[in-house]
């Protein structure tokens, strides 16, 4: 079952195929889906998170966090392995996002 998040009026998801991993699409309201390409792997941990979450990635990004509905909480530069403090948010559902290949994550704050 494949998860959608709307972004910018775009509509992204994760397809889950192997045991490689997975790849972000991108629903193309013209031609139907396209593939992302240049992905970058980014993994968050623990989710779901109480007061700290992890996040490591393949390659050195930006990353910007926001509310489940868009507003950008923080910015964060030339991130590579980063902790996030969550003991100010409230609990909810929060995304991370990674501009250049336009990669969305979710995580849960408790």
């Amino acid at each position: 079952m494949y998860e959608f998040i709307e972004i910018n009026n775009d509509l992204y998801f994760n397809a889950d195929y192997d045991a490689a991993g997975n790849e972000l699409w991108k629903f193309d309201k013209t031609l139907g889906v396209q593939k992302i390409e240049n992905s970058v792997e980014v993994k968050l941990y623990p989710n779901p998170a109480k007061n700290l979450i992890n996040i490591i990635t393949d390659k050195e990004v930006s990353m910007t966090l926001m509310n489940i509905h868009g507003q950008v909480l923080n910015t964060y530069s030339s991130v590579f392995s980063h902790q996030i403090d969550l003991s100010k948010l409230s609990q909810g559902i929060y995304l991370i996002r990674v501009p250049g290949n336009q990669q969305i994550h979710r995580f849960v704050k408790e």
